[in-house]
């Protein structure tokens, strides 16, 4: 994706929602860098400078506590408040010169103070008359009553005031390292707050505070400005933003995306170019020293100390930020709580709510919660600490919920319960959870505990992996083959897991069935195997060359010819394919499911996954080729399924040079062939192993794919193969075709007559 659209969509994604917190909130104004006051100052500044103090004694104090800006001497894009290059000068100062400052900055605090000037706050005044000793006495005094409540945020930006001033003593520097474990949002964390294995939700009463977490810094935006405030409100630093800016704001840092590229604000200002994030990626936070970025179901940690990229495997959309305690993160998706460390997964919740966009992860202090839109709360106690206070039923089920498969049988290992209707279905969903292996290995004691077809279904097609997996004696794959193909006749409605006809990733078998990314019905599965082997097999016998005449039983060319229905539906070969967001309303929009019915309206497949946005792809199209359906994500997205089992072929992103492409064709090597740009087609794409970029010699008029080659027909009529551009002898009718032929087992389908491939 190119950097243009990446800002264009993370522009649109978060300035949206910033601009709807920035309504709701007091707009502060950044400071000002010119104008009366900012002369005096100035001058005043120059004056001391010199070794003259009089000019600033004779300031009001209104012009400490409502300062100007000054740009950062290391960085122009930065404007401090003029008051931060008070120290630094006095300090520089002779000791007559330098006591003869100190005492006119501590007779205008006392007067500040007297007067209550502005109506500020004692500690506020006295963080805008710093090094006045006065004031160092009382923000140090503040500073330590915010450490000793508790207050660590209070304690470390007053602590970082003081450091800023000077004084930095060796007890504070001890007493920031403290506060910075004990507050849990920085890059290291006290052992007391590290997160356990979460376990089921519990329904809660309270809510978390909505207070943004922060440590040294509070940000506001104001259009055009990132600001980053001291406890009280006031301006410490501003840095110049464009109005369209993507800010996310976290406990340490500012993330901020826009014309001037990535970048990271911390606390104390200091600008760090950030490299350029994951292709499509949305901003999630800045939290535990780390940036955090998602793309579909794979999040992205980007630890701002030594710029490591790390990608967690959530296997599911985000929908939320992460809540994060150091190196360790825990993620809320549609289906699952997860816990990992680093990029490491410590451990899984299926949390059975109806998580959906506006839920939420927080903590109420000790432990972490799940926060619905609508206010109410679940709060994740330990696993261990629900496991010890449950009776063995429901600790193998927590267990199940915790993917720890092994544990939930050693749970129901020797109870009476295990003999249960509920005891047995358990033992079965924790036996398939341990894979295919120990299905096969196990298949006996697995199918003596099945209660209904759909679990045989499941206990044959786990075991005849297994089976395969292990070079098994070839009498057992048949067996468990040919019992398969006999339920899926016999019991239409049952799903089948599809990875026994077409490679793809194995769902989570101890999962429920209905929570599976990609499933095939048993309608689905015989028709499945009534058409032949999956797309990618049926067409590496495609080389071969085609006979001149067409068979003499033609299929009905109504089967290649896409029909749209008033709904929306796909129609094409005898099925209906639908797209729409997965689980309809209640779904985030990412999350798309392909849905695929024969003719009488029964489920033959299901494909659901992790999409792009609408902000990032507005619309999202469908469109069948021969045995492919391709799905096409706004102008950056290609996945192509096959039509017979759903499984994924491929998929690519698009650049600008391929966006909304018309002609797309799969490969037998998963690889993809594209056509662009689109009305002109002189450029053929190649993704995969291999990728190229072809320039072809006339504009292409169709393309389709046939083995591991793009069989591409010119304007000028001929008709080449790629890679290598081997012209091909094909039919007239053939390579003069208007529209793109299907490839099929057969042949290429043609209008309405079938060209099949010659015998060797």
């Amino acid at each position: 994706m190119s950097l243009r659209r990446l800002v264009l969509a993370w522009s649109l994604a978060f300035g949206l929602a910033l601009a709807g917190r920035l309504a709701a909130a007091d707009v502060l104004t950044p400071l000002p860098s010119a104008g009366a006051t900012a002369a005096e100052t100035t001058a005043a500044l120059m004056a001391l400078r010199r070794g003259d103090s009089g000019p600033l004694a004779e300031l009001p104090v209104s012009a400490f506590t409502a300062p100007n800006a000054l740009a950062d001497a290391g960085d122009d894009a930065v404007q401090r408040r003029w008051t931060h290059a008070l120290p630094g000068i006095i300090a520089g100062l002779d000791a007559r010169a330098r006591t003869q400052a100190l005492d006119a900055l501590d007779a205008l605090y006392r007067h500040g103070l007297a007067a209550a000037v502005a109506g500020r706050p004692p500690l506020a005044l006295a963080a805008a008359l710093l090094p006045a000793p006065s004031a160092v006495a009382d923000l140090s005094a503040g500073a330590d009553r915010a450490f000793d409540r508790g207050a660590f945020a209070d304690f470390l930006a007053m602590a970082s005031l003081l450091a800023g001033g000077g004084h930095a003593p060796v007890m504070a520097e001890r007493r920031q390292q403290v506060a910075q474990l004990l507050s849990g949002l920085g890059p290291a964390v006290d052992d007391s707050l590290a997160l356990p294995p979460p376990g089921a939700p519990e329904e809660s009463a309270r809510g978390a505070p909505e207070a943004q977490p922060r440590l040294a810094v509070a940000w506001k935006v104001s259009p055009g400005w990132l600001l980053a405030c001291d406890p009280w409100g006031g301006i410490l630093w501003q840095h110049r933003i464009d109005r369209t800016a993507t800010v996310v704001a976290g406990a340490g840092a500012a993330l901020v995306h826009d014309s001037a590229g990535l970048r990271a604000l911390t606390d104390d200002g200091t600008r760090i170019v950030l490299g350029p994030a994951p292709a499509g990626a949305r901003v999630l936070a800045f939290a535990g020293g780390a940036a955090w970025f998602a793309t579909g179901s794979t999040a992205w940690r980007l630890e701002l100390a030594g710029r490591r990229l790390q990608a967690l495997a959530l296997g599911g959309a985000a929908l939320a930020p992460p809540l994060v305690r150091g190196e360790q993160s825990l993620w809320l998706t549609a289906q699952e709580i997860l816990l990992f460390a680093g990029e490491s997964l410590q451990a899984r919740m299926r949390h059975g709510l109806p998580a959906e966009p506006g839920w939420r992860l927080a903590s109420d202090g000790s432990r972490p919660l799940v926060l619905a839109a609508d206010g109410r709360a679940w709060r994740l106690a330990p696993l261990q600490a629900q496991l010890e206070r449950s009776g063995d039923i429901a600790r193998a089920q927590l267990l199940l919920q915790a993917a720890r498969y092994q544990d939930a049988l050693n749970a129901l290992a020797g109870s009476p319960e295990a003999a249960t209707p509920a005891g047995r279905q358990l033992l079965l969903h924790a036996h398939l959870g341990l894979g295919p292996a120990h299905a096969f290995a196990a298949s006996n004691v697995l199918l003596a505990l099945v209660q209904d077809p759909q679990e045989e279904v499941l206990v044959l097609q786990a075991a005849r992996l297994g089976a395969a997996s292990e070079h098994a004696a070839e009498q057992h794959v048949r067996a468990f083959d040919a019992r398969i193909q006999e339920l899926a006749r016999t019991q239409p409605a049952a799903l089948f897991l599809p990875q026994t006809l077409a490679q793809g990733p194995l769902p989570d078998l101890g999962a429920p069935p209905s929570e599976w990314p990609h499933a095939l019905s048993g309608a689905g599965y015989a028709l499945a195997l009534a058409d032949g082997a999956p797309a990618l097999e049926r067409t590496t016998a495609a080389t071969r060359r085609l006979e001149e005449e067409s068979a003499p039983a033609p299929p009905p060319p109504a089967q290649f010819i896409e029909r749209r229905l008033a709904d929306g539906t796909t129609c094409y070969r005898q099925r209906q394919l639908r797209l729409a967001p997965r689980g309809g309303r209640t779904e985030r929009p990412e999350s798309k499911e392909v849905r695929c019915e024969d003719e009488r309206g029964r489920l033959l497949w299901w494909h659901r996954w992790s999409g792009l946005s609408p902000l990032a792809a507005p619309s999202t199209s469908l469109t069948c080729r021969g045995d492919a359906v391709v799905v096409c994500e706004g102008q950056q997205r290609l996945r192509v399924l096959s039509l017979i089992t759903g499984a994924l072929l491929a998929q690519c992103e698009l650049d600008d040079a391929l966006a909304a492409t018309g002609e797309v064709a799969v490969l037998s090597d998963g690889a993809l062939a594209l056509l662009g740009p689109l009305g002109v087609n002189t450029r053929l794409m190649l993704t995969g192993v291999t990728p190229a970029q072809i320039e072809l010699p006339t504009p292409a008029r169709w393309l389709v794919g046939v083995g591991s080659q793009a069989w591409v027909a010119l304007a000028d009529g001929r008709v080449l193969a790629y890679p290598g551009g081997t012209a091909l002898a094909l039919p007239p009718a053939v390579a003069d075709a208007r529209m793109p032929p299907a490839a099929i087992a057969r042949g290429l389908v043609v209008e309405d007559r079938l060209y099949p491939w010659r015998a060797r």
